[in-house]
């Protein structure tokens, strides 16, 4: 199925869910089956975003790659064949460890300087770690949206400051005993730190012996799922530790008028709660459920309050904002759960990453059992960053 095709039987997905909910009389069967369409439009946006980026990264292979120019009795002369080697030569290592590397297996990987050692183990190299960040944009969405911060200082500790003078404006000289009063922004602030994330997968020794299939794809699209997916979860919920709750850190917009999830209403209201400095970069992030349950909204005349659209085919914008979907926010129709965040996600919300995202290949600790293990770990912190005018606001369904 090419992208075209996709789009369309997206559209067309969407389109028959919305008139199964807006009929007078919706029967839990119809409703389960227009679910079960909106689960396939998940799937599909998933795979459209997926064959984009790869067009995109095609594309943009074909624009930078230089021409080969092979010299005589040359090895590895140009980009192309140097990638090629190092990428054989990482695939040896996931097969096989290190012992089993060549001279000029660690050469082709030295020469990129893309691995490096630590008490004898080695690290991801940075042409796959590309493939993980490319990944950021297929799953855990509200990642790509918030305030984001490279460090490379063994985790130490970074002072975040605030300023707030927005109280403060001018004063009407009405004669020559006018006294102009100070009036100092006041600062505050926080110290950032991080925590040690890390996933893991183990693989027989002989299917590593025996795979023909693509070892890098297969790691790439195992740990780019856990370790973007597992960032949402604690942007959204925190971890009690140096990741900070997004939900928590939000300020309380509009509170729903019924306890069976957000109307119109509802969601006007929390609009006309953000600040306008914060309204051009504005974001609506909630779960497919809740965007699910919006399509099924109707005013006084029985027509959607939201429709999809004709463009893209599916709701991408609700008050002109941009959706975007985060999977571990709550459901809005859940009584006093916070289902809707609304707001300049980069100003509201700091992610700190530091170093790169690094693998471990475990020999001896599964060998009795003759597997290997292959250890995903990075380091990464997360603060709220409200220096006092609430840049992310919170839609919270009555109790």
């Amino acid at each position: 199925m090419n992208l075209k095709d996709m789009q369309e039987q997206r559209t067309k997905l969407i389109s028959d869910a919305q008139k199964i909910v807006l009929q007078d009389s919706v029967t839990t069967e119809q409703r389960a089956e227009a679910e079960a369409m909106l689960v396939d439009v998940d799937k599909l946006e998933a795979d459209i975003n997926l064959v984009q980026k790869l067009e995109k990264l095609e594309a943009e292979t074909r624009a930078t790659t230089r021409p080969s120019r092979p010299t005589p009795g040359a090895v590895a002369s140009d980009r192309e064949e140097r990638d090629g080697l190092a990428a054989k030569a990482f695939e040896k290592y996931i097969r096989y460890g290190a012992s089993e590397l060549t001279h000029e297996d660690r050469s082709a990987l030295r020469e990129k300087r893309d691995l490096t050692t630590t008490n004898a183990a080695y690290t991801i190299p940075q042409q796959f770690l590309g493939t993980l960040i490319d990944a950021q944009k297929m799953v855990g969405n509200t990642v790509s949206i918030v305030g984001k911060k490279v460090t490379n200082n063994n985790g130490a500790p970074i002072k975040v400051s605030f300023s707030n003078d927005v109280g403060n404006t001018l004063t009407t000289m009405t004669g020559e005993n006018t006294v102009v009063t100070e009036s100092d922004p006041s600062f505050s602030g926080l110290i950032m730190q991080t925590d040690t994330l890390a996933t893991m997968v183990k693989v027989s020794i002989q299917e590593l012996e025996d795979s023909y299939f693509d070892l890098n794809s297969w790691l790439r699209d195992k740990f780019a799922l856990r370790y973007y997916r597992g960032l949402e979860t604690l942007i959204t919920a925190g971890n009690g530790s140096n990741i900070a709750s997004i939900v928590a850190g939000a300020t309380l917009g509009a509170t729903t008028v019924a306890a069976n999830g957000p109307t119109f209403d509802d969601f006007t209201a929390i609009y006309g709660a953000l600040d306008p400095a914060y309204e051009n970069s504005a974001s609506w992030v909630m779960s497919s459920t809740t965007r699910a349950y919006i399509m099924g909204l109707k005013d006084t005349l029985n027509r959607p309050l939201f429709i999809p659209n004709p463009s893209s085919g599916v709701l991408d914008t609700i008050l002109g904002r941009p959706v975007v979907l985060n999977q571990a926010l709550s459901v809005a129709t859940t009584a006093a759960a916070t289902g809707i965040l609304y707001g300049d996600f980069s100003q509201g919300y700091l992610l700190r990453t530091d170093g790169d995202l690094a693998i471990r290949r475990l020999d001896e600790r599964f060998a009795d059992a003759l597997e290997v293990g292959f250890l995903a770990y990075a380091r990464v912190g997360g603060v709220s960053t409200d220096a006092g005018t609430h840049p992310i606001l919170k839609l919270v369904t009555h109790a």
